[in-house]
C-alpha cells in the first residue's frame, strides 16, 4: 500500500505539477499574448501614424498640385481672354483699315480724275498760250516789217531833194 500511496502521491504530485506548470504556462502564454498584443497595438499604431503621415504628405502634394493646376487654369483663362480681346481688337482694326483703304482708293481715283481734268485744262491753256505766242510773234514780225519798211521810206525820202520835203512840211 505504500506503493499505492506513493503511486497515488506521485500521480497527484504529477497532476498538481502539471496543473501548476499549465497555470504557469497559461500565465506565460497570457503574458506573451499581452506582450504580443501590445507589440501588435504599437506596430498598428506606428503603421497608422506612418500611413497618416504619408496620407498627410500626399494630401499636401495633391493640394499643392490642385493649387498649381487652378493657378495654371486661371492663367490660361486670363491668357485666353487676353488673346480673344486682342483678336477682337485686331479684327476691328482690320475692318477699319480695310474701310480706310477703300476710302483712300476712292480718294486716289477722284484725285486721278481731278489730275486728268487739271492736266487737260493745263494742256488747253498751254495750247492757248502757244497760239497767243504765235499770234504775238506774227504781230512782232509784222511790226518789224513795218518798221523796216518805214525805215526804208525814211531813207529814201531823206535821199530825195530837200525841197519836196520842205514843201510837204508847209
Amino acid at each position: 500500500m505504500d506503493y499505492l500511496l506513493i503511486a497515488a502521491a506521485a500521480v497527484i504530485g504529477l497532476a498538481v505539477g502539471y496543473l501548476i506548470s499549465m497555470r504557469r504556462a497559461r500565465v506565460a502564454v497570457a503574458d506573451e499574448l499581452t506582450k504580443a498584443r501590445k507589440r501588435a497595438d504599437q506596430a498598428l499604431q506606428k503603421a497608422r501614424t506612418d500611413v497618416a503621415g504619408e496620407l498627410d504628405e500626399k494630401e499636401r502634394a495633391i493640394s499643392a498640385l490642385e493649387t498649381r493646376m487652378a493657378e495654371a487654369k486661371q492663367q490660361s483663362e486670363q491668357e485666353r481672354s487676353k488673346l480673344q480681346a486682342d483678336l477682337t481688337h485686331l479684327q476691328t482694326e482690320r475692318t477699319r483699315l480695310a474701310a480706310r483703304a477703300q476710302e483712300l482708293s476712292q480718294h486716289v481715283d477722284e484725285m486721278r480724275g481731278e489730275m486728268r481734268t487739271i492736266s487737260d485744262e493745263g494742256m488747253r491753256e498751254l495750247e492757248e498760250l502757244h497760239e497767243i505766242l504765235n499770234a504775238l510773234e506774227q504781230a512782232v514780225q509784222r511790226m518789224e516789217e513795218r518798221r523796216l519798211a518805214t525805215d526804208r521810206k525814211v531813207k529814201q525820202e531823206s535821199a530825195a531833194p530837200a525841197a519836196p520835203v520842205a514843201a510837204r512840211k508847209a
